[in-house]
């Protein structure tokens, strides 16, 4: 299936949607099938859409969909939906620090402090923030 759904990827994002809606249908949907299915998630929209499929279909998030939903969202600008999914799909805190601290990291390279900002004030809002985390954003200002 995932072949399948890879090759309707590469015909566009619909060809891509109606195959992932045929897989969730016969209930077989899986973490690989929502990373490929990323490639076609170009706006926050197609994200909201994706992560909701994921809950629908009650999907077992593992390591890789987690960090590249992730990675998804802070690529499209919006820190507080890459706070929010990193809560909602993390297995443990320790996954929530190394993720946030890595996306902290990346931001600040980039020079982006406002989007670092940002996340900052979404970890603190959903009560993951570390200390290291407000140290890095603070060193940056």
């Amino acid at each position: 299936m995932a072949d399948v759904l890879w090759r309707k990827v590469q015909q566009g994002p619909q060809p891509a949607w109606n195959y992932l809606g045929r897989v969730a249908r016969k209930g077989s949907a899986n973490a690989h099938h929502c990373s490929i299915m990323l490639r076609v998630c170009d706006n926050a929209e197609n994200l909201q859409r994706l992560e909701d499929y994921i809950k629908e279909q009650a999907v077992a998030v593992d390591d890789v969909l987690l960090h590249q939903l992730h990675q998804a969202w802070l690529d499209a600008g919006c820190a507080g939906p890459a706070v929010r999914c990193l809560m909602a799909f993390a297995t443990n805190g320790a996954d929530v620090a190394g993720v946030a601290d890595a996306a902290l990291q990346s931001l600040l390279r980039c020079k982006d402090t406002a989007g670092a900002t940002d996340y900052l004030a979404g970890l603190v809002e959903a009560a993951a923030a570390e200390p290291q985390h407000l140290w890095k954003v603070l060193q940056a200002l």
